[in-house]
């Protein structure tokens, strides 16, 4: 195929890396050629991560020509650190099989001094490999994504060198996330001012939700509202056929599919089923509460110490494949989210539990989240993370389904990741 277009597309989660942060890049990725635009890549060597997931590599077409550089990756050091320290711990000690970075000492050091993230050392081998593709290849447009929020410095780097439009695709918000309250006040003056660059010199800002597409207007009174587009996140009806089915098992089946790592904690949602257990547990027992995707050791120590093992059961990650198939036979699909958690952001797997079709219960905090839940009429959501108001709602959900609630999948064609490239096709082609 002969393509008229082409994108420089720079990115640090790509496959063979999992978890949600890859899904939206890989889709644009995937549907991009069938709409005649070629797409190469460029990304980062092979790290230390919680998920992988080489199933992914399969939906990248033939065409994406993938380029990897070195980076200076802390996470690197980290795991050596930690190995060191399992050494000096005996020949007895166990290390965690799953990594949880974002509890680590020095990575929270990393994290307060250096804005806007650790991996902008990332950012010279990013500029000199693109460069290096730039020589090689004319392109149309560059397009980076965050997080790590980082990356689109490389993309500030290439807009002053060579003058190609530069799209800056931003899954979460910038100097607004939670995780800049870690810095220290020089380290976040700069990040702002690292951010404003970056609006500012962009030809094209694309968010992931109209509220952060607003908060940036709104911030940036230099900012035309036609440079700041919202594409949502989606799913992709392709990758599994739908076909709702219930599970075979006797039990009611809770399922959640997402990391709980850094900050994230499943810990209010489990003192809940502990309570559930202590004030029924004929009905608790009736249950199984799963759990896919990364953990934190010390929750799981937790669940085992409290002898909750035989109804809360940790899997670990699954292809992603997988885990849309067991979404889809799951009775209730569970999405528990931090306090902090900014009311601009809707997480990837909302998109999924909406096409699995079935009843959410989300302990979520006010925002975008909740409201796209409401709009499509899709489960229970509460703001609470008192372990007795969760239980309640456990039941409450329960008796939904009893009661005969049927999420209406009714509208959610526009998430189709498909879609959703359409338009990503129509901006960048106002780019030129």
């Amino acid at each position: 195929m002969v393509f008229k277009y082409k994108l420089l597309y720079i990115l640090y989660y790509f496959p063979p890396l999992g978890g949600a942060g890859v899904i939206r890049p890989l889709n644009f990725v995937k549907f991009l050629p069938e709409m005649g635009i070629e797409v190469d890549v460029l990304t980062i060597k092979e790290i230390h991560y919680h998920s992988y997931d080489q199933s992914l590599l399969n939906q990248i077409p033939k065409s994406v020509d993938i380029k990897r550089v070195e980076t200076p990756e802390p996470l690197r050091l980290v795991r050596v650190i930690k190995d060191l320290v399992n050494l000096f711990r005996g020949e007895n000690y166990r290390p965690p099989d799953r990594i949880s970075y974002g509890r680590a000492p020095i990575y929270k050091l990393l994290r307060s001094l250096i804005p806007p993230d650790e991996k902008i050392f990332s950012v010279p081998s990013l500029v000199f490999g693109a460069l290096k593709m730039l020589s090689e290849k004319k392109y149309d447009w560059i397009m980076t994504s965050s997080p790590p929020d980082s990356f689109h410095l490389a993309g500030l780097a290439l807009k002053h060198l060579t003058g190609i439009p530069w799209v800056a695709d931003f899954r979460d918000p910038w100097h607004t996330h939670h995780l800049r309250r870690d810095l220290n006040i020089v380290s976040y003056s700069i990040d702002a001012l690292m951010e404003r660059q970056v609006v500012g010199n962009s030809d094209l800002i694309v968010t992931t939700t109209h509220s952060l597409a607003d908060e940036f207007v709104q911030r940036y009174n230099f900012l035309e509202e036609k440079r700041v587009v919202t594409i949502t996140n989606g799913y992709d009806p392709d990758e599994v056929h739908y076909s709702p089915k219930m599970h075979e098992d006797k039990w009611f089946v809770f399922l959640s599919c997402g990391n709980f790592t850094g900050r994230r904690t499943a810990l209010p949602f489990l003192k809940a089923v502990k309570l559930l257990r202590n004030s029924n547990s004929e009905l608790a027992n009736r249950f199984r509460f799963r759990f896919i995707g990364a953990f934190k050791e010390e929750e799981e120590v937790w669940v085992r110490n409290e002898g909750l093992t035989d109804v809360i059961e940790i899997e670990g990650y699954k292809e992603h494949k997988e885990m849309l198939k067991e979404m889809l036979e799951a009775d209730v699909l569970l999405l528990v989210l931090n306090e902090e958690f900014e009311p601009t952001r809707i997480p990837t797997r909302v998109y999924e539990y909406l096409w699995a079709g079935k009843p959410i219960l989300a302990i979520v905090p006010p925002g975008d989240t909740q409201r796209i839940i409401r709009k499509h009429n899709a489960g229970l959501c509460i703001n609470s993370y008192d372990p007795e108001q969760i239980m309640n709602s456990i039941v409450d959900v329960w008796n939904m389904v009893r009661g005969g609630f049927v999420v209406n999948r009714e509208g959610i064609g526009i998430y189709s990741r498909r879609e959703l490239t359409k338009k990503l096709v129509k901006y960048l082609k106002q780019l030129i």
